[in-house]
This record gives C-alpha cells, sequence and structure tokens, in this order.
C-alpha cells in the first residue's frame, strides 16, 4: 500500500483538469482509504491539501479553508516544518484564513 495514496491523489488531479468531479470523488475516497488502511497522518494530511487545492480551483473556500486547517494541523503535529509552510504559503496566495 505504500504511495497508493499518492497515485490516486495524482489521480484525482488529473481528473479534476478533465472537468470529472465524480471521478475526482472517487480516486479522493479511495486515497483516503489507503490513508486510513495504513494509518498514516502523513498521507490523510496531504490528501486533505489536495482537497483544499481542489476546492479552492472551485471557489470552493468554506470547504478549502476547512481541509486546509485540518491539513495543516497534522502537518504541525508531526513537526512537518516544509508541509505546514508550503500549505501556508497556499493559504496565503489564495487569501484564505489558516
Amino acid at each position: 500500500r505504500l504511495g497508493e495514496a499518492m497515485a490516486y491523489r495524482a489521480l484525482a488531479e488529473m481528473a479534476s483538469e478533465h472537468n470529472a468531479p465524480k471521478r475526482v470523488e472517487h480516486y479522493m475516497k479511495l486515497a483516503m482509504e489507503s490513508a486510513e488502511a495504513r494509518q498514516s497522518r502523513h498521507e490523510l494530511a496531504n490528501n486533505q491539501l489536495l482537497q483544499s487545492k481542489l476546492a479552492m480551483k472551485h471557489n470552493q473556500f468554506d470547504r478549502a479553508s476547512y481541509y486546509l486547517e485540518q491539513a495543516r494541523m497534522h502537518f504541525q503535529e508531526m513537526g512537518m516544518a516544509w508541509h505546514d509552510e508550503q500549505a501556508a504559503a497556499l493559504s496565503s496566495l489564495h487569501s484564505i484564513t489558516a
């Protein structure tokens, strides 16, 4: 299962580029299931970060803010400063309070 969530996130991003929301939802569900099966907070946080990016793309800023806050919380708890900084930059780029 190592790398599985990352692969599903990539597929979700590709589906988003092709304006296929049902495929995005499908691949994000699989990414979440993979992260949960591995009990990987790192993968969970990366899934949430992508969910935030995808929500921003569709101007769903409340949803984007929620997922971004969740991702940042996990990154901070795991001491993943670089990842948290990337999430914070995303937040400021799109004027989302996180």
